[in-house]
């Protein structure tokens, strides 16, 4: 009978034993399950989070590109205007600095009163 009563002892041990690891390992699990989807559901979180700022700072970006885009464009045509000007401005010198010199060439042909006007125009008499 002491061998039945350890062989049921050893038996209602064994079993309570493997009871017992299921029971621990079902708890652990489940409670590893939720551990896990709760650290995944923060790191989506985060994750967005960053992606949301990381996005703000994109159209930030965006917006500047675009305001300096548009004062590089209104630069260049204020550029291309002053380029415009200045090569009308060096035809205009161009043109008076032969008609000058066409003058001043013909000195020795002008009369008195034309010698006259011209030194009156130019030193202002």
């Amino acid at each position: 009978m002491k061998n039945v009563r350890l062989i049921s002892l050893g038996i209602g041990l064994l079993i309570g034993g493997i009871l017992g690891g299921v029971a621990v390992w079902s708890m652990t699990k489940n409670f590893v399950d939720r551990a896990v989807t709760a650290a995944e559901e923060r790191f989506d979180s985060l994750l967005e989070e960053e992606k949301e700022k990381l996005q703000d700072k994109v159209d930030d970006a965006n917006k500047l590109k675009e305001r300096l885009e548009v004062t590089l464009k209104e630069n260049e045509s204020k550029v291309d205007s002053l380029n415009t000007t200045i090569q009308n401005r060096n035809k205009q010198f161009a043109d008076v600095k032969k008609d000058y010199d066409k003058t001043i060439d013909n000195i020795s042909i002008m009369s008195h009163n034309q010698l006259s006007d011209f030194f009156a125009k130019r030193y202002g008499e």
